[in-house]
């Protein structure tokens, strides 16, 4: 059980006014092990003004096709060679699956998935590393929050997942009661993916469209949105924790990460300037711009990532490694959660 889930466990036997000892030790627990820092990519432009973490709810906006999905495949596959973190993704825009699982073995072998740039043996050893460590819905069968909440709880206790991918929220099939307003609705929605990160401790990133931003022909793009251009309701920049625009300058070539909003300054501040990337083309992997901004094509060779080494099974040589089929989570067994239980 980590810190998090003890403190969640622990208030559920404390009266409705906290007492004055509970505060004093919870206080003098963090004062000694000082503040969470947050999770760190390695990019000093983006660690610099953001760092997620679980117990938390990041929501990513973006123009369509400008690289939202990219960016967060980038951060679940950081994160997971960096801590171990395992991701479950809801991802019906990222179909057929096994294409979005292509796209991350790229990023793990840091170059092209084809059968002129992989042997068989790495193919299978990539897939066998992917499908113990991320994990992805049947979208034929799950498509509502309540299941897909009802799957993440039973698959955090199973495999112990870190990380639930939501991309993006238009793909979620409505549970609105007839008469609800769209904002309230969202509400509603935004409350109960804030609870199932505090409560679970994991990190929750939701993807959600703009509204139709304005062509920008100077620019030769679409103009940046905000958090409140996020199409539905503003309590998305509400209720979220982080608020991350993935954003492109076409006339530089770089890739613009914008945090619209950091809830706790512990773990970065708003920067509406924000951090400016390349992305190499070849492993699917972002980098630090450099500092003179000066235009690099897509295929100038300029970055040269190291390739992710699997780990050997324990008690098995790595050339007797077994291969695993990608995990699909189905939904037979598990009960549709009531609106009333999903929001609890």
């Amino acid at each position: 059980m980590t810190i998090n889930q003890k403190n969640r466990a622990q208030m559920t036997t404390l009266p409705a006014i906290l007492p004055v000892d509970y505060l004093k030790s919870s206080v003098g627990n963090l004062f000694k092990g000082g503040l969470p820092t947050g999770l760190f990519t390695g990019l000093n432009n983006l660690d610099n003004i953001f760092r997620l973490d679980k117990g938390r709810l990041a929501t990513i906006t973006g123009v369509p096709n400008y690289g939202k999905s990219e960016f967060v495949d980038f951060l679940t596959t950081t994160f997971n060679k960096k801590y171990g973190f395992k991701t479950l993704y809801f991802s019906p825009e990222n179909q057929p699956v096994e294409l979005h699982v292509a796209k991350l073995i790229q990023k793990y072998m840091c170059k092209p998935f084809s059968k002129e740039n992989f042997t068989q043996k790495e193919m299978e050893k990539a897939t066998d590393y992917i499908g113990e460590n991320f994990f992805f819905f049947n979208y034929s069968k799950v498509q509502t929050l309540s299941d897909i909440v009802a799957h993440t709880k039973k698959l955090i206790q199973d495999k112990g997942i870190d990380i639930l991918v939501l991309d993006a929220y238009n793909k979620i099939e409505s549970e609105m009661p007839t008469g609800d307003m769209e904002t309230n609705f969202i509400s509603k929605i935004l409350d109960c993916l804030c609870n199932l990160a505090i409560s679970m401790n994991i990190l929750v990133i939701l993807v959600a469209h703009p509204k139709k931003m304005e062509w920008d022909a100077q620019r030769r793009a679409y103009k940046c949105p905000t958090a409140y251009d996020i199409n539905g309701s503003a309590n998305f920049f509400n209720k979220s924790d982080f608020v991350i625009v993935v954003h492109r300058d076409m006339i530089n070539n770089n890739v613009i990460i914008r945090v619209d909003k950091v809830k706790f300054s512990n773990y970065g501040k708003s920067n509406f300037k924000g951090a400016i990337l390349k992305y190499d083309l070849t492993s699917g992997h972002y980098y630090d711009a450099p500092d003179d901004n000066t235009y690099v094509d897509d295929t100038t060779p300029v970055y040269q990532p190291t390739p992710f080494v699997f780990p050997v099974k324990d008690n098995q040589h790595e050339d007797k490694q077994e291969t695993t089929d990608i995990q699909i989570v189905k939904t037979q067994t598990e009960p549709c959660l009531s609106y009333a239980q999903k929001a609890a």
